[in-house]
């Protein structure tokens, strides 16, 4: 299966788990306009009037290293985040997936080295299976 798909697989069984976990209706593709100067409209892959939701079906590596890009893609998103308007409540949703050598996942990786760039009002999930946890 080819990555992009993967992804869709994962964002459509995210809208799911999340809609029905939390009673909510998201629309996809969200778009909402931020900036620091002036603003410009990014679109949130789900959201409504009160919730902005990001979801990253990220990895390790087959070699079980760091996959640095996308670290650096979760950090954007944290920008985006922080560009949002106050009132959204606003959320991350990571697929979990342990690496074998320290038994951490992608998103507790992300945290551990990262907190300084998640902003106060961003929560973080992970997805196993069926499962839906907060982790931040």
């Amino acid at each position: 299966m080819k990555n992009n798909e993967k992804g869709i697989l994962f964002e459509k069984q995210v809208k799911e788990l999340f809609e029905r976990e939390y009673d909510v209706k998201l629309e996809a593709e969200y778009p909402l306009e931020i900036g620091f100067k002036s603003l410009k409209s990014h679109k949130f892959d789900f959201g409504n009037s009160k919730i902005l939701l990001e979801c990253k079906d990220y990895s390790w590596t087959s070699g079980n290293n760091i996959p640095s890009a996308k670290i650096c893609h979760l950090k954007e998103v944290m920008l985006y985040f922080h560009l949002a308007p106050k009132n959204y409540k606003k959320i991350l949703i990571l697929n979990r997936n342990i690496r074998g050598i320290n038994g951490e996942s992608v998103g507790e990786y992300f945290i551990r080295l990262n907190k300084a760039f998640i902003p106060e009002d961003v929560e973080i999930f992970e997805i196993e299976n069926e499962n839906i946890e907060k982790i931040y």
